[in-house]
């Protein structure tokens, strides 16, 4: 079994604006995909 090292690539996830930043990252495409689904919708309706 490997003993589990710890990895430099993951430790700018304890850094806070690295945190906020994906974050943001990851509400633009939730609405990105609200947007989509509200385009759809859209089209649908009559």
């Amino acid at each position: 079994m490997q003993r589990q090292q710890q990895n430099p690539a993951y430790q700018h996830v304890q850094k806070p604006e690295f945190a906020a930043e994906s974050q943001q990252v990851e509400n633009e495409q939730a609405d990105i995909r609200e947007n989509k689904k509200r385009r759809v919708r859209e089209k649908k309706s009559p």
